[in-house]
């Protein structure tokens, strides 16, 4: 209901977001760059660190939960990384 509002007012309804500083949109680029992954593989990088499942993972990004392990199974693969915890450490230690 205040989606409507704002734009019949003439205002955009999505919610506001921070810009990114130079940064982070760096570091995000040269580590995208570093490893060769697709923007969703780093967006599901980013939601694995949260110890998430690959079901919850799927939900939250439109996924199927095949797509998913899918590409989980490439993230690991372009690693060299055999098992969940060695993802899950290559993350922490990497900061993403």
């Amino acid at each position: 209901m205040q989606s409507i509002h704002l734009i019949a007012e003439g205002h955009s309804s999505f919610p506001y977001r921070s810009p990114k500083t130079s940064n982070e949109s760096d570091s995000k680029d040269v580590f995208l760059k570093q490893f060769n992954f697709t923007k969703r593989e780093f967006e599901i990088i980013q939601v694995i660190k949260y110890g998430h499942t690959n079901q919850q993972i799927a939900e939250r990004h439109f996924l199927s939960i095949y797509n998913n392990k899918t590409y989980r199974k490439n993230i690991m693969q372009q690693l060299g990384l055999n098992t969940p915890s060695a993802l899950m450490k290559f993350i922490v230690e990497n900061n993403i």
